[in-house]
This record gives structure tokens, sequence and C-alpha cells, in this order.
């Protein structure tokens, strides 16, 4: 009996812990191809479905490439050897606002801007290192090339 519980006592802290990291989510891996690794409080292999949490790293590989979806609806993908900093993120699904920072040091993305850019429109920032971009609620594609 002491054996049963303590075996459903871990259990339930597990699935715990992977529902509070779900409903902190701000988004959620959409697709992946090659290597791919979101760092968080340890480098984790990227994979379909795994949440994305304001602050998390996301590299990838020199075959790599990954989408994301984030709440508000916005759509990030990233090509080969990129990096990119979730710096910030909020969003209020019933007002339609919040607001969102990310940090691209290296490599190609593209986006897809969703509720949080439409309604404001200064809420939505990607800082490259030779320029801030405002989004206003369209498609861009941003690439840093390697300084030499």
């Amino acid at each position: 009996m002491t054996r049963w519980f303590a075996g459903a006592l871990v259990a339930a802290l597990v699935i715990g812990a992977g529902a509070a990291e779900a409903a902190d989510a701000i988004g959620h891996v959409k697709t992946i191809q090659g290597a791919v690794t979101v760092q968080r409080d340890a480098a984790l292999p990227a994979s379909v479905g795994l949440p994305i949490m304001a602050e998390d790293v996301i590299e990838t590989g020199p075959d790599g490439s990954v989408g994301i979806t984030f709440t508000d609806g916005s759509t990030m993908a990233l090509g080969p050897d990129s990096r990119l900093v979730v710096s910030e993120y909020s969003f209020d699904s019933a007002a339609f606002t919040g607001d969102f920072a990310a940090e691209l040091s290296a490599g190609t993305l593209v986006v897809d801007a969703g509720d949080i850019a439409r309604t404001a429109p200064d809420a939505m920032r990607i800082t490259t290192p030779d320029a801030v971009l405002g989004v206003r609620g369209t498609v861009f594609a941003v690439k840093v090339e390697p300084r030499s």
C-alpha cells in the first residue's frame, strides 16, 4: 500500500508539473526538421507539441528548422543556424492585447504576426544585432548574417 501511494504521488507530481508547464505556455512547436533545441533550465531537444515559454532560447543546427505557433495566432519559422530568444510575451485573449518581444541573434526568421501586432502597433518587436523591427500586423522575413 505504501509503495502504491508513493508511486501515485510521484505520478501526480509529474503530471501536475506538465500541466503547469502547459498552462504557462505561450506557444508550441508546430513543425520541426533536423537539429533544434529549446534552452529553458536545460537544453531540450525540440519535438512537435513542445510548449514554448517566455524567455526560452530556440536554436537550430545547420540542418534545422522549426515552426512555432503562439497563443495570439502569430507564427514564426526559424531556418538553419538560427538563434531566437523570446524575451517577453503576454496575451489577453479576451481583450486581444499583449506584448511580444524577441531577439534574433543569428539566422533567418519569417513571422506572420497575430492578434498582438494587429491590435496595438508597437506591441510586437523583433530585435537583431543591428536593428529593432516594430511589427504592424504583417508577414515579414529577416536574416542576420554572421559578422566577419
